[in-house]
């Protein structure tokens, strides 16, 4: 058996795909299909091992941790992804009665002003968990880089994180042959707080990283300014004897020195910048065996009804949320609802008594009166300045409202209000929506095909859209606002969701997508597959003014993946400044199949050169050229995912 943990993934991934391994004396024989054998560039048949001491004296084939083979084999893995719902078998132990799980609620769920009491039968039932299984790809500088695997586990109902204890436990139980197939409500809730949570997490990580690297930054910066301040140095002191016409050369020189010292310490700080990056290859809905426990919780008289889900495999409740706020905070019966100790909280009593003023705000309480001043001469007084009310700022001093970092309140009220404009000016003239686009976004490129018909268009109706319902969304950090609602043409209504930011002071639309959330619910990550959006128009005409790269991505991708994700593929190359450049350098087919498999891979969607060599009918090679050059000029992130 080989101990290096390189070897053993690669020869589990070759069983998986159909191979056999065998282990024999120093290593491994390895019968590999034709294809698993070219995709890996090795024979057919032959004998592996990860000691180099037993592969230089048998001559057998050396592969361990680091060579290209693993290296492969896990780029397909993170490519293809592992998604699907596994159902855990219940424990062989005889579950436990009415009486032992009322004494459990009422241990772990103590309610304040109340009590808890059975309402019903227990009954078997299982709750469903969401594993998410990511890889977190850390960029300290430009010399070091970290890649760490992180899963998070959460429960869906509650949309909380299970405790690390639990993990260990739901790993270790063998999965039931037959899962119940249908989708929990809330998945999708549970899924973004799962990359909210996943996203702090790599924060945190990417923070304690990075100050690992501050002491190269600091010396590298402070031998680049010495070294520049000498020069300048010395430039100045020959430029104090020098003549007329000695000095202007040596002023020159001295501007340049100045400015490649500015130059220098921005790439110096660029190189240093810290950044991550969330790759997703495991989403399972893992169902796991409980029982299901109605409950009253007892105040007096009256009764606030509660179901609770025990954790057969865990011996104990799943987590709940105050049934009021939505809150994770212990339970508190009040005499109209039951809540918590956040929404039933009571507020705090204003002060009504004026802070003192004057000579009062130093006399202590209850002093005794001080004794007489001495007499002084009279002192003509003073007349005080009228109270005036005080002037108006100008309105060039008054502080802008927008962007209201202070005023979080006002924000999602500036995307309805952007939303209501912008379905308005559908109903109008391209002059009123263009400046309502954020330029170089898919927006702005829909509305180049299309014009104002374009929203239409992408929703799936060429009918005019006449009413609108808008409701703000909650985003994430460093991911743009969002807007969802439904729009009405004739008597259908259409789901829709516009994400926004500010352009300087200016709310601009950055996309418009169909089909994707119930309004006022989360705005998704960039990171999900946003494909089956387009369903309804993968079998849209070519538009007119497409240049021979659009043309070859609308009738390649358009059919595959819908407009949604071809629209950030247009937006992706009309963001490129020199396309004659790249287009003499490689051919058009390889530029439009680059430019689909980096958008489609930030999209959450297909990654793999070859998948997309098939649908491009073009070599995999030309495809992997033309990515490097596009990818110095796109320079696409978690947050330019086009």
């Amino acid at each position: 058996m080989t101990t290096d943990s390189g070897l053993r993934f690669w020869l589990r991934y070759v069983e998986t795909e159909g191979g056999l391994a065998e282990p024999v004396i120093d290593g491994n024989l390895v019968l590999l299909p034709p294809a698993l054998a070219a995709e890996f560039d090795l024979p057919g048949e032959l004998t592996v091992t990860s000691d180099p001491d037993a592969a230089r004296e048998d001559g057998l084939t050396f592969l361990a941790t680091g060579h290209p083979a693993p290296t492969r084999a896990a780029d397909l893995v993170l490519a293809q992804g592992d998604a699907g719902i596994v159902a855990l078998t219940p424990p062989a132990s005889v579950p436990p009665n009415a009486d032992v799980l009322l004494a459990a609620a009422r241990d772990q769920f103590p309610v304040d002003h109340g009590r808890i009491d059975p309402a019903g039968s227990p009954a078997a039932t299982v709750r469903p968990m969401l594993r998410v299984g990511v890889l977190i790809s850390y960029s300290l500088s430009a010399e070091d880089h970290f890649q760490e695997r992180a899963e998070c586990w959460l429960d869906v109902r509650s949309r909380l994180p299970l405790p690390d204890a639990w993990v260990p436990k739901l790993v270790r139980l063998p999965p039931a042959e037959k899962p119940r197939m249908d989708l929990p409500g809330g998945l999708e809730e549970a899924l973004t707080e799962a990359h909210q949570i996943i996203e702090t997490t790599a924060r945190a990580r990417r923070g304690t990283l990075a100050g690992q690297s501050q002491t190269a930054f600091r010396q590298e910066q402070q031998r680049a300014r010495d070294y520049y301040d000498d020069q300048i140095a010395s430039v100045e002191n020959r430029l104090r004897g020098a003549d007329e016409e000695r000095a202007a050369i040596l002023t020159a020189r001295l501007t340049a020195t100045r400015e490649e010292r500015a130059r220098r310490l921005t790439e110096i700080a660029e190189k240093y910048q810290a950044h991550h990056e969330i790759r997703p290859y495991r989403l399972h809905v893992v169902q796991v065996p409980a029982i299901r426990f109605p409950v009253d919780v007892l105040r007096g008289s009256r009764r606030y009804p509660l179901v609770l889900d025990y954790l057969t495999p865990l011996g104990a409740f799943a987590a709940l949320r105050c049934p009021s706020c939505d809150k994770p905070e212990p339970l508190v019966a009040s005499k109209t609802k039951l809540g918590c100790e956040s929404c039933l909280a009571k507020p705090a009593e204003p002060v009504t008594s004026p802070p003192p003023v004057g000579r009062d705000r130093a006399k202590p309480a209850g002093a005794a009166p001080s004794a007489p001043a001495k007499a002084t001469p009279p002192v003509k007084p003073v007349a005080k300045p009228a109270k005036t009310a005080p002037p108006e700022e100008s309105a060039a001093a008054r502080p802008k409202v927008l962007p209201p970092k202070a005023k979080a309140q006002a924000v999602p009220k500036a995307g309805e209000k952007l939303a209501r404009e912008f379905w308005t000016a559908t109903t109008r003239s391209g002059l009123a929506l263009y400046p309502l686009l954020m330029p170089d976004s898919p927006a702005a490129t829909l509305f180049r095909l299309y014009g104002t018909g374009g929203p239409g268009m992408l929703l799936g109706t060429k009918t005019a859209i006449t009413h609108w319902t808008t409701a703000a969304c909650s985003s994430h950090p460093g991911q743009p606002e969002a807007v969802s609602g439904q729009a009405q043409a004739g008597d259908y209504l259409y789901k829709y969701q516009i994400t926004w930011r500010f352009d300087g002071d200016v709310p601009r639309v950055e996309e418009l997508l169909p089909n994707i959330n119930e309004p006022g619910r989360r705005f998704h990550p960039h990171w999900m597959v946003i494909r089956g959006l387009g369903r309804g128009t993968r079998d849209l005409a070519a538009p007119r003014g497409l240049d021979p790269v659009e043309r070859l991505i609308w009738k390649h991708s358009l059919p595959y993946c819908g407009l949604p994700l071809v629209l950030r593929m247009l937006t992706a190359w009309n963001r490129i400044p020199d396309q004659a450049v790249v287009c003499r350098s490689h051919p058009s087919k390889a530029i439009a199949a680059a430019i689909d498999r980096m958008i489609g891979y930030r999209a959450g969607d297909r990654g793999h050169y070859s998948e997309v060599a098939d649908l491009y009918h073009i070599d995999e090679d030309l495809i992997r050229t033309a990515d490097k050059t596009l990818a110095r000029r796109l320079k696409l992130s978690a947050t330019q995912p086009w």
